[in-house]
């Protein structure tokens, strides 16, 4: 009878662990509201920029992101040229992409590959202090405030340093600056960029 049970419990153990590695990857996903062809003209609406672009560069700030050999090619927060105009104004026809508060929906961009770019107007970057904890119980710390975090068109960084604010000001004065993730800015290759844009 020990034998009979020793197969079983291998199978369960190992069904267990397959739907806990599955919902841990779903959780860890990013969920996106789908864009298609019916709703882009009313995504539109509710976004500040839509245009197709070429990332030209990564646009750096902390020494730590200098040279990961996973990114070389490609980069999160960048500078793109404007190639076509969906919608917005542009200082000129180079843009800053600064990806805030986005989660697990962080796009990384090719350079030199043409994106649909969709996003939203960053207009200013405040620093604020970190809030004084509050205790939960003698057990539990408060849990940590978010370090950014993105409303009416503001960046929100919780103690971060002044350099860092007055390096993105910067950014902000030279270039039109807008957030945007994986839901909002596909390759132009891509199917989904191809049936955008046909509309």
């Amino acid at each position: 009878m020990n034998m009979r049970a020793e197969p079983f419990d291998m199978i369960m153990r190992t069904v267990t662990f397959v739907i806990l590695t599955l919902w841990t990857f779903n959780s860890l996903a990013c969920e996106c509201s789908s864009i298609n062809e019916t709703n882009f003209k009313e995504t539109l609406l509710k976004v500040d920029f839509a245009f197709v672009g070429t990332p030209l560069k990564k646009v750096l700030y902390f020494e730590s992101e200098l040279e990961y050999p996973d990114n070389r090619g490609t980069g999160a927060d960048i500078l793109v040229k404007v190639d076509s105009v969906l919608k917005g104004n542009y200082k000129s026809d180079t843009v800053y992409v600064n990806q805030v508060d986005v989660g697990n929906c962080l796009k990384m961009f090719k350079l030199r590959e043409s994106y649909l770019i969709i996003g939203f107007e960053i207009k200013q970057y405040k620093n604020v202090p970190a809030p004084l904890p509050i205790p939960v119980s003698d057990d539990l710390p408060p849990p940590p405030p978010p370090p950014v975090t993105f409303e009416n068109g503001v960046v929100i960084n919780v103690a971060t340093t002044t350099e860092y604010i007055d390096f993105q000001s910067e950014m902000l004065e030279r270039y039109t600056t807008l957030t945007t993730d994986q839901c909002l800015s596909f390759s132009s290759n891509s199917r989904i960029a191809r049936e955008l844009l046909s509309k």
